[in-house]
């Protein structure tokens, strides 16, 4: 049977209207989120988990936890505007990684109308491929945003344990007051995918909260189905 030209467009229309909601469904699946069970996040897809210290969710510093695991929340919290300290940790942070690689935020105070400089806030992400492209935004586009608020900024690498961490630190100068600002990036590879924890925060012995970052770290771990060096 001989296909007339209309024929061929129907079929070729409709095979290209399959072809999109595939894609669709692909793009659904790989969307980036997380829960919380009993301190434990987990991240969606991926699998991977790390847990909260106690200090973190109700110890003394912590004036309301605050959790952003669902795409709608996130959005919430991609680039608050008003807030002295949280404006610039949005900004830079979005320089260095997308955004739409972030499966949480979570913070002892909400991020955004935040009232005091003392919290910590945390931020996770799956990216696909290797570290070495957030290394080399962490001391490119993201210390070049950093000084976009404050100058000067400063970006280091190091190596702790399994794995490599970026910094960026600034002086947050005011009328009022004067206080060091740390973007903490830790990043890993596993396999094909790298995982990032973001930590942002005011260091120093007012508000320590050190032993809580390195809890975080050593308590991620990635699924044994997915190959982890």
């Amino acid at each position: 049977m001989r296909r007339t030209p209309l024929v061929v467009l129907l079929t070729l229309l409709i095979a290209a209207g399959l072809a999109r909601n595939r894609g669709v469904v692909r793009a659904q699946s790989d969307v980036l989120t997380a829960t919380i069970d009993k301190h434990v996040v987990t991240l969606r897809p991926s699998g991977a988990t790390f847990q909260l210290p106690e200090n973190m969710v109700s110890g003394s510093q912590t004036r309301a936890l605050s959790s952003y695991l669902t795409r709608a929340d996130l959005e919430r919290v991609k680039a608050p505007s008003g807030d002295e300290w949280d404006r610039p940790y949005g900004a830079i942070v979005n320089a260095v990684l997308p955004f739409d690689r972030c499966a949480a935020h979570i913070g002892t105070e909400p991020f955004g109308p935040g009232r005091t400089f003392g919290d910590l806030q945390l931020r996770a992400y799956i990216l696909d491929g290797a570290m070495k492209p957030v290394l080399e935004s962490i001391t490119g586009p993201g210390r070049k945003k950093a000084e976009e608020f404050f100058v000067p900024a400063r970006a280091t690498v190091s190596e702790v344990g399994p794995w490599t961490l970026g910094s960026i630190t600034y002086l947050l100068s005011h009328a009022d007051y004067r206080a060091n600002a740390r973007i903490d990036f830790y990043s890993r590879e596993f396999g094909q995918q790298t995982a990032v924890l973001v930590f942002m925060y005011s260091p120093g012995v007012r508000w320590p909260w050190d032993a809580d970052i390195s809890a975080i770290i050593v308590s991620f771990t990635w699924p044994r189905r997915q190959s982890q060096p």
